[in-house]
This record gives structure tokens, C-alpha cells and sequence, in this order.
């Protein structure tokens, strides 16, 4: 896996385009800041200090349940389409990260997932324009919940996030 990992980094930054960091143009890096319905649905943050890697967490209600979830996440561009003119962007991206999902908050529902601390692995697509700093992004994956027993899940997600550009080294 670490050597899938590896060899689709290179790729990514390979297919990496130049793009313009000090006005609102460029490609959808730095700081993001939207929204995301799934499993979790509420607030989306991401932090790409390029294209081709990032940090993301979503926080919200999710659930039949109704429980509190968060995800955070260590993400990498493992491959990119590029439109014919260039204009729009397409990152395939796989990554790993940790979960929690509070108890179920209503009582009597059937659920095979009691909450707790847990791992994911999120496989997504995301979609921008190459010259405004806007994202859509889908994803899924599975999860496994460590606590307090064992058991298996699955996330999933869209969402649309605004970026703020990137950070000044």
C-alpha cells in the first residue's frame, strides 16, 4: 500500500499545473472552507498546501440516529484529468484518516454501528475550474470502528468547498 502510495505521488506531482497564488485565480489550494451531505452532513475544511496533497475534516449530524460524526483525513492525488483546453480539473484521490461517530442519540432504531473511534479510507473524485478557487468533490470508502467493539462501516460524501488560496511560505 505505501508503495502504491508512493508511485501515485509522483504521478500526481508530475501532472501538476503552474497556477497563480496571489490573487483569486488559480487552482482550488490553500484553505477551503463549504459544506458536505452524507453520512456526515455539515461542515467541510480542507487545508492543500499543493494540488496533488491535503488535509480534510468534515464535522456535522449524520445518521438514522441521529449522532454527532467527524472525519479527518491525510488525502493524496493519485491520478488527474485534464480538459481539452485545460480549463477544468479532475483529481482522483485516496487517502487514510481517523473517525468518530457519537452513540445513537434515538433509542429503539437498529443500527450495527455503536459509535466510537474507527478508521477510514476515502477514495474521491474532485471537480474544478482550473482559474477559480472553487470545488465539488464526491467520496466514499470504507471504515472500521475500534470502539467499543469492533465493526464495520461505510462513508460517503458530496460536497462543495471555496478556497482562500495558499498559504504564503
Amino acid at each position: 500500500m505505501i508503495t502504491l502510495l508512493a508511485l501515485a505521488s509522483t504521478v500526481a506531482l508530475s501532472q501538476s499545473l503552474p497556477n497563480q497564488q496571489n490573487n483569486m485565480e488559480g487552482p482550488a489550494t490553500g484553505m477551503g472552507l463549504g459544506a458536505v451531505a452524507g453520512t456526515t452532513s455539515g461542515l467541510a475544511v480542507a487545508w492543500r498546501p499543493d494540488p496533488s496533497k491535503g488535509f480534510q475534516a468534515t464535522t456535522g449530524y449524520g445518521g438514522k440516529q441521529g449522532r454527532f460524526a467527524a472525519n479527518v483525513d491525510y488525502i493524496q492525488t493519485v491520478w488527474a484529468f485534464f480538459s481539452g483546453d485545460g480549463s477544468w480539473i479532475i483529481p482522483l484521490y485516496v487517502g487514510g484518516g481517523i473517525r468518530y461517530r457519537s452513540q445513537p442519540v434515538l433509542e429503539g432504531l437498529p443500527t450495527n454501528n455503536p459509535g466510537g473511534m474507527g478508521v477510514r479510507l476515502p477514495l474521491g473524485v474532485r471537480v474544478y475550474p482550473e482559474d477559480i478557487r472553487l470545488d465539488i468533490f464526491a467520496e466514499a470508502g470504507p471504515a472500521v470502528q475500534f470502539s467499543p467493539e469492533p465493526s464495520l462501516a461505510f462513508d460517503f460524501g458530496v460536497g462543495v468547498r471555496l478556497w482562500a488560496g495558499k498559504p504564503e511560505r
